[in-house]
């Protein structure tokens, strides 16, 4: 897996050797950021179930100008930690290992307010609605989105997440991939 485009274009990432990961596809995320392709510049980034980071790290590559990432599987968070050194950008990141559904994991250590929070659950999540709508609450009660912040859901088009009614939502395809773009404001 490879940085697409912007400071870090071409750069190869490790990915974690274990099955409880799936990396976004490429076009997926090409068309994730073509979307904020205005929005990067200066941008603050939450990346939830990080995996290898390569979201986080892609808006990092294209302006964003801190990440954090949230991982539970020590494998996936030893690939973003290899990520972040290949890339020399130590100073600028923030790796939680924790799991979400812990309200510790958002309390004491993640830093908001984002510009910008995506999420990639296990599309096999048995629970999925619950788990995300779980997350929105603890993002909302600890005001990790600044107020005209996007949120960005990928999911199985099979299975695509139902945002509660006083979000703006917006839903895009790709092939079996859904991505769910939220937000408390109108879009522009």
């Amino acid at each position: 897996m490879y940085i697409i485009r912007g400071a870090f274009a071409g750069k190869k990432l490790q990915t974690p050797k274990v099955s409880t990961t799936r990396p976004t596809k490429s076009q997926v995320r090409e068309a994730l950021f073509n979307i904020l392709q205005n929005q990067l510049a200066g941008a603050r980034f939450l990346d939830i179930f990080a995996g290898s980071g390569c979201i986080g790290l892609e808006a990092m590559s294209r302006g964003a100008i801190h990440t954090s990432f949230i991982e539970k599987h020590p494998a996936a968070v030893q690939a973003i930690v290899s990520n972040v050194q290949t890339l020399q950008i130590q100073d600028r990141v923030k790796i939680i290992q924790g799991d979400v559904r812990q309200e510790a994991t958002f309390k004491k250590k993640a830093e908001g307010p984002y510009d910008i929070i995506f999420m990639d659950p296990p599309y096999q999540e048995k629970d999925l609605q619950e788990l995300l709508l779980n997350i929105l609450k603890k993002i909302s009660s600890f005001h990790l989105l600044r107020d005209k912040g996007k949120i960005f859901i990928e999911t199985s088009k099979k299975s695509p997440f139902t945002a509660p009614a006083f979000y703006h939502s917006k839903i895009r395809t790709y092939g079996s991939t859904a991505l769910l773009e939220l937000g408390l404001s109108p879009f522009t």
